[in-house]
């Protein structure tokens, strides 16, 4: 792998790179400080609380099946890795549907696949979308994926990559689709597995987990996604909260502001 600055550090040169913003993809249009971001937010707390001890900055995002919104998850939860100061790195391994191109409007004609077969170099298959976030899209398709993700070029990929970012998302096609994820797991330091709120089967979790299991996955948790407001008990929900995110209160945008300049090392607590 060649030796090169990884991430820009101010350099407003091409494209967005070096803004102190990213738009906030959720798919709706939330405020910042909306109770949806919010859940994110402690989203992001919770997986550096339970990282802390392992070194888990690669962190592989799957689900059982399809359309149960890991690539969602991804997304926001890199944003606000970014926001929270941290140099992000987003993957794009769901060779079969990629999708983290088309949420930040970058193009796919070149990516991890493109390096892992030898076409293309680490400097330049990655997209710079600002300073300290960086998305790794698929590139051109693949014709066994699996096989790429077991190959001696991807754990060096990975180990060039980690580093030079804090925190690397991985999102993976779903787990009882293909076996492409499985492949990934060896090579991550931990994994989250989302399943979506009365649509994932529990027989298909218990699969899901099992497969897992079987390879050896340090599994940090599992995320219960895009559930109703009716079926929760937050607490920014109850009334006498609610003053914290009423419209007069908050500015309503879909942008990302980063606090300060990502620190030098890991993640905390790795």
């Amino acid at each position: 792998m060649p030796s090169f600055r990884f991430f820009r550090n101010g350099s407003r040169d091409s494209g967005r790179a070096g803004q102190n913003h990213l738009p906030f993809y959720l798919g709706r249009n939330f405020s910042r400080f909306s109770p949806q971001v919010e859940e994110y937010r402690a989203l992001r707390t919770a997986v550096e609380l339970m990282s802390q001890g392992r070194d888990a900055k690669t962190i592989l995002v799957t689900s059982a099946g399809p359309g149960e919104g890991k690539s969602t998850v991804v997304v926001n939860l890199g944003l606000l890795f970014w926001e929270f100061g941290r140099n992000v790195l987003l993957i794009d391994c769901d060779l079969r549907m990629p999708s983290l191109h088309k949420a930040f409007g970058l193009r796919n004609a070149r990516g991890i696949t493109d390096l892992l077969a030898g076409n293309a170099d680490a400097s330049t298959v990655q997209s710079h979308v600002a300073e300290g976030f960086v998305v790794l899209p698929r590139g051109a398709a693949a014709p066994n994926p699996p096989v790429l993700f077991r190959s001696l070029a991807f754990r060096e990929a990975l180990a060039f990559y980690r580093e030079q970012a804090d925190v690397i998302l991985v999102d993976s096609s779903p787990l009882l689709a293909v076996s492409d994820a499985i492949q990934i797991v060896p090579a991550a330091d931990v994994v989250l597995l989302v399943v979506q709120a009365g649509r994932t089967k529990r027989r298909d979790i218990l699969r899901a987990k099992k497969l897992l299991a079987a390879a050896r996955a340090n599994l940090l948790g599992t995320i219960l996604n895009k559930v109703e407001p009716s079926e929760g008990h937050y607490y920014y929900r109850e009334p006498r909260y609610r003053y914290y995110f009423e419209d007069g209160q908050v500015t309503r945008d879909t942008a990302i502001r980063r606090i300060g300049p990502g620190p030098a090392g890991p993640v905390a607590g790795s």
